[in-house]
């Protein structure tokens, strides 16, 4: 019976040193998701560095929300709405420029004369890119993907989806907003660098990531020009930007991808068919 009583003793003592550390983890882990996630729910707008977003009516959507993202270079805004009915169909909010700035469609979906774009936008200011829109989605109650329609009327940003066949409602209307910080290479890019191979002068690029948004794929692609298109190696720029495409569609984890400026400028179709090498 003393053993008894000598082993829930200890066991007890333990427990008061074991306790307060486990609590002291989980208070932690909560102060870092309260860190990592904003609600601005009534907050009349949010500021980045050179535009600010707001509501129609002055403050943000209920279910807006910053999500923390580890890259330094792109954290993002994630706003939500919720559509109940066919009165409701788009989501939108007001961009307040603090320099001349526009919104444009990412270059890149406009090859060979086809529009096929996937919702992303590129927001420019003097020539470079300060802003993206990405995340944009539009999905049912049955989880059926809606295709979505984004317009720019003045300040305004309306993204609306389409119901080409019966939509269940909720509708749930999702999109993302990112700031881009002058100086991005090295976010997309671990590398890259001139160097001479038999059949001619390369730039070698060591991309992070594979870009999925045309969006990203174009201002990853500025960032190229704006590191190495001052050297005098760099001609060709069309015919090197069909071939930084076709590799990310078509062999995003090959390291490196050579661009080569002396292949000729072709189509992109062409440009595929070469293996991004014509």
């Amino acid at each position: 019976m003393k053993k008894f009583i000598l082993v829930l003793t200890i066991i007890a003592i333990l427990a008061s040193f074991i306790n307060p550390t486990f609590a002291g983890v989980e208070k932690n882990m909560d102060a870092f998701k309260a860190r990592g996630c904003k609600n601005f729910n009534g907050v009349n707008k949010v500021d980045f560095p050179e535009f600010s977003l707001k509501n129609i009516d002055g403050h943000l959507l209920d279910n807006s929300m910053s999500l923390s993202n580890k890259d330094f270079y792109n954290n993002e805004l994630i706003i939500e709405e919720y559509l109940n009915s066919d009165k409701e169909k788009s989501l939108e909010y007001d961009i307040d420029f603090k320099s001349e700035c526009k919104i444009i469609f990412p270059e890149s979906v406009k090859e060979d004369g086809k529009l096929n774009n996937d919702g992303s936008y590129i927001i420019k200011s003097n020539n470079k890119n300060i802003g993206l829109i990405t995340n944009l989605s539009a999905i049912d109650a049955n989880g059926q993907n809606l295709k979505i329609v984004t317009k720019k009327i003045g300040n305004r940003i309306q993204h609306s989806f389409i119901n080409e066949e019966e939509v269940i409602y909720p509708v749930k209307i999702t999109v993302g907003i990112s700031q881009v910080l002058a100086g991005n290479y090295y976010n997309y890019f671990s590398d890259g660098y001139w160097q001479h191979r038999t059949d001619g002068v390369s730039l070698s690029l060591y991309p992070r990531k594979t870009f999925y948004l045309d969006s990203t794929l174009e201002d990853a692609w500025s960032e190229v020009i704006y590191m190495h298109g001052s050297s005098p190696n760099w001609s060709n720029e069309r015919g090197m930007y069909k071939q930084f495409k076709c590799h990310n569609m078509y062999a995003p984890n090959k390291r490196p991808w050579n661009l080569e400026p002396w292949r000729p400028n072709v189509s992109m179709s062409q440009t595929i068919l070469a293996g991004c090498n014509p």
